[in-house]
């Protein structure tokens, strides 16, 4: 064989792509440019279509014969190379404007035309935002900054939505934007410190704290508890209104607890300061399975696509987890390199990829299938001349967006 050949052989999972598994002769000069090309043309495409190349669970980004030198690897050997459709970069579409930091933002679930964001900031607000990003609502209640808030349910002309922060309460809300009026359904009391997250599932929400104990909640209101206000959006909410009480506590962990994930109604997964990563079974209120890493937990998510979860931690290092069969199997580290990984967010539509915020400033793409490079790094600010940290992120409906230091940027991107 030449010397400047190599025998390869393409898979693909992407079963629309297929191309016949014999090996074929390349020239190894080749890198993602000429590969492509090479598809293209085994599939006699039309309009040519971009893909990425995996080799032994990395990413191709140079020729294949720097590939094979970098890797003492022998042209002489059968090369195995997996490939598919490559993602265009996301592009920065809108800044949300804010007057501090901001801890957290979510993408509404449900289809609405009205309303698309919210985001919750050191100023002690949470804001609502349109889907073309113009500003609904502010909502002032709390008494200290808010540190996570995520969307409920939502009608035509209103959105449910709670908060937590650092003043150790929760908030349930309603805004009307027909009205421009919001209320306080119920307030959420019972930590003892900073409420530092929330998750929900359905009419359910769970509530993790830097007092060790994760409470779970009814987002149901057995009555009309609202004092309703409207006109001026940054009136203060009168303090008449309903506390609840949590539907049952979750206590294993020691120290703070900064993430909670639900998988199911019955199924939800927590890490914090005490290393651990938790799966907790809430028919029982027991921790069934902990697994523990090296360093502190600071964010989760859990994928419904392929039932795996990620962990986001004190270090460079995201963390992959297998929890099929209610087991909790280390199977995947993806190296962010210089940056603690503070948020997670799983690709609403891919098997393959997820998305992560670090303490760097950046927001980088991973595909899984690939342990050693992320598909895209971008700058969350959108700026690359900006920084600032990365608190959290969310992936939903062809936008990503990105909430820190330096506001809220909301970015086209789909995969």
């Amino acid at each position: 064989m030449s010397s400047t050949t190599i025998q390869v052989r393409f898979t693909t999972r992407q079963k629309k792509y297929l191309v016949p598994d014999s090996a074929i002769l390349v020239p190894t000069s080749l890198s993602r440019y000429g590969l492509s090309e090479v598809i293209n043309h085994l599939l006699a495409t039309t309009t040519p279509i971009p893909f990425d190349f995996i080799i032994n669970s990395k990413f191709l980004r140079t020729s294949i014969q720097d590939y094979l030198t970098e890797n003492s690897l022998s042209s002489e050997n059968i090369l195995e190379i997996e490939y598919f459709t490559s993602s265009l970069p996301p592009t920065s579409s809108e800044s949300l404007d804010h007057d501090d930091w901001v801890s957290s933002v979510h993408i509404l679930r449900t289809k609405n035309e009205k309303f698309g964001v919210c985001s919750g900031s050191y100023d002690n607000k949470v804001r609502i935002w349109s889907k073309d990003s113009k500003l609904l609502g502010e909502l002032s209640g709390h008494e200290a900054p808010v540190k996570s808030v995520k969307f409920l349910s939502s009608t035509e002309k209103t959105v449910k939505l709670v908060s937590s922060s650092m003043d150790e309460s929760l908030i349930v809300w309603e805004f009307d934007v027909k009205k421009n009026a919001e209320s306080m359904i119920f307030k959420c009391e019972g930590h003892e410190g900073a409420v530092e997250h929330v998750s929900v599932f359905d009419e359910l929400f769970a509530s993790s704290g830097s007092d060790g104990s994760i409470r779970v909640w009814s987002s149901k209101a057995t009555d009309d508890f609202g004092t309703e206000r409207g006109g001026n959006k940054k009136r203060k909410v009168k303090p008449e209104v309903a506390v609840n009480t949590a539907e049952f506590v979750l206590d294993a962990h020691i120290g703070q607890v900064s993430s909670t994930v639900f998988s199911s109604k019955t199924q939800l997964y927590s890490t914090g300061w005490d290393h651990s990563v938790r799966m907790w079974d809430l028919e029982t209120s027991t921790n069934v399975a902990t697994m523990n890493s090296e360093r502190v937990g600071l964010a989760l998510d859990h994928s419904n696509f392929n039932g795996l979860l990620a962990s986001g931690h004190a270090d460079p290092v995201i963390r992959i987890w297998d929890t099929r069969n209610d087991l909790l199997t280390h199977s995947l580290k993806l190296d962010a390199k210089h940056s603690w990984n503070s948020s997670i967010s799983w690709s609403p539509t891919s098997n393959f990829t997820l998305c992560s915020g670090g303490y760097d400033g950046n927001v980088r793409v991973w595909d899984i299938r690939s342990n050693s490079t992320p598909l895209i790094v971008i700058s969350g600010s959108g700026q690359e001349n900006e920084t600032g940290k990365v608190f959290d992120v969310d992936w939903f409906d062809g936008k990503l967006v990105v909430g820190g230091e330096m506001g809220v940027k909301v970015f086209e991107y789909s995969n």
